[in-house]
């Protein structure tokens, strides 16, 4: 399958699981200068995503704590745009590597 930048070109409930690994900062094209939040292409590029989810499929989404020079997102900040998608956060943890986090969602 090969996505693009605005679609993951992906059937509706098509996939059990989506890992996002240091790339939710990318897909999202984060302001960082700015409001700090998803624009509108990231949101309809983030729900193309969540629609190919079948029910009870789970997100997990792995990325770097924001630091001076590392410009991520914040498990907070993704915690709200996940829920803002509609998924229901169900673990949170600290990734094996140093400085990241995990954040598994499941779409009701």
């Amino acid at each position: 399958m090969l996505a693009s930048r605005e679609s993951p070109n992906l059937k509706r409930s098509s996939v059990d699981r989506i890992f996002l690994i240091d790339v939710y900062n990318v897909l999202a094209g984060i302001d960082l200068l700015g409001s700090g939040r998803p624009g509108p292409r990231a949101v309809s590029t983030m729900q193309r995503l969540v629609n190919a989810l079948r029910s009870g499929g789970r997100l997990v989404l792995i990325d770097f704590i924001p630091q001076p020079g590392l410009p991520h997102v914040s498990e907070e900040q993704a915690v709200r745009d996940m829920g803002d998608l509609g998924l229901v956060l169900v673990d949170k943890r600290p990734a094996p590597a140093h400085g990241m986090y995990v954040l598994t969602f499941e779409k009701p």
